[in-house]
């Protein structure tokens, strides 16, 4: 088998890099150096720079910086999504990032994909804001930032009247996570999972 040129290497690196930026709409240079083992900070920054001045991909700062698919970058993987850029959706993709990463990378992470189950001879449709399945597990994905709890307890029933509907159309039970900000955000959610009798897991970024 021949060996790959710097060249070739260079590329395949480069269009993983403008893959999972298409995956994950917008990341900061800490995701996509875990993503893609890009060593140090100093090196990461070289090849993210490299990347936006070939106009593949583009960046503005918060309180990092955030990087997108440019047109070009699009172009050159074939993709046609185009995403807005509201504040509060990125920071909202942005913490879905961090739970990506926290939940070991799943192969088949699938974002706000609208899920349809017969219940009663009717269509009952769900939009987590992920899913992926492990183990033949269905996991769905509620992110948590400045959500209010009525929301979530909406949330909640939903999920406690389809669950054990899914559990019977795929033989295994699904699991709910939650990936909240903070610690208290992350006790009163796993109150109103115990209250609504909803398998769930809670994370924040620190646990």
């Amino acid at each position: 088998m021949a060996t790959l040129t710097k060249s070739e290497q260079r590329q395949i690196r480069n269009e993983a890099i403008l893959s999972s930026l298409d995956k994950l709409q917008f990341a900061t240079r800490e995701h996509l150096r875990q993503l893609h083992d890009l060593a140090g900070v100093r090196n990461a920054n070289r090849i993210l720079s490299e990347l936006e001045t070939a106009k593949l991909i583009q960046s503005f700062r918060k309180e990092a910086k955030i990087y997108s698919l440019a047109k070009a970058g699009r172009d050159l993987i074939g993709s046609t999504q185009e995403v807005a850029r509201k504040v509060s959706y990125i920071e909202h993709a942005l913490l879905r990032n961090d739970a990506y990463l926290r939940l070991g990378m799943p192969d088949d992470w699938r974002t706000e994909e609208r899920m349809r189950f017969k219940v009663h001879g009717e269509t009952v449709s769900i939009t987590p804001d992920a899913t992926f399945s492990h183990g033949n597990i269905m996991t769905f994905i509620e992110i948590d930032r400045t959500q209010s709890m009525r929301e979530n307890r909406k949330k909640l029933e939903r999920y406690a009247h389809l669950l054990p509907l899914i559990e019977q159309q795929f033989s295994k039970p699904p699991i709910v996570v939650f990936f909240t900000v903070s610690d208290s955000r992350k006790r009163r959610i796993k109150q109103a999972c115990d209250e609504y009798r909803v398998r769930a897991k809670v994370y924040t970024k620190s646990g």
